[in-house]
């Protein structure tokens, strides 16, 4: 099989956005870990489209809105409770976990999606990765009612959110859905590609 020229390769780690040019098709990302393959079509993660630097930036962001809401939670304390060492403590407490709601929310990794020759890889965070074989998947929707992409995989619905994994971008979704319906997939499995599959309905 002839070697993949480097323009179609993934250019970037989709957890870190480690530079990932120049190295070996299947390898681990210098930077965080992450196993990945360069054949993959990528989806959400930092290649969302959006700034290049936007995963340097995400910590910063989170550390200003952690100072912003502190900010605001401490000034609303301030006013609503009596004042005293209770009201000291009180306005303490809700600084702090406010900050920190905010420091999570906005430094956590983004969830992608992974579509490539043996399949799909689905990254919900540090401790958690599915991986299902093409023999496992059925054909995708993009389902605005319920929120997000919907497939079968190993015979179950299953949805990724449009918020956790898109950011709400809806033209990432649809390209999302059109490369796992169309994806060249394993000949053991372009028979099941042509049968008509139940429609996935997700619940939430």
């Amino acid at each position: 099989m002839d070697a993949e020229p480097e323009s179609n390769l993934l250019p970037i780690c989709p957890r870190c956005a480690y530079s990932l040019r120049g190295l070996p098709v299947e390898h681990r990302c210098p930077e965080c870990g992450l196993a990945f393959d360069r054949r993959w079509r990528v989806f959400g993660g930092q290649l969302l489209p959006g700034p290049r630097d936007a995963g340097a930036r995400l910590p910063i962001i989170g550390l200003a809105y952690a100072v912003f809401w502190s900010l605001v939670a401490a000034v609303l304390v301030w006013f609503a409770a009596p004042r005293g060492w209770t009201s000291w403590l009180l306005l303490t407490v809700v600084a702090a976990v406010t900050a920190l709601m905010a420091w999570l929310v906005f430094t956590k990794p983004r969830k992608f999606v992974a579509v490539g020759p043996e399949g799909v890889v689905i990254y919900h965070g540090p401790t958690r990765t599915q991986r299902f074989p093409w023999t496992q998947l059925g054909r995708a929707e993009f389902n605005i009612a319920r929120g997000g992409v919907i497939f079968l995989a190993a015979g179950k619905p299953l949805r990724l959110d449009r918020s956790t994994f898109f950011r709400s971008n809806y033209s990432e979704m649809d390209r999302c859905v059109q490369t796992l319906n169309s994806y060249p997939r394993p000949r053991e499995t372009a028979a099941s590609r042509n049968t008509p599959q139940q429609t996935p309905s997700a619940s939430t």
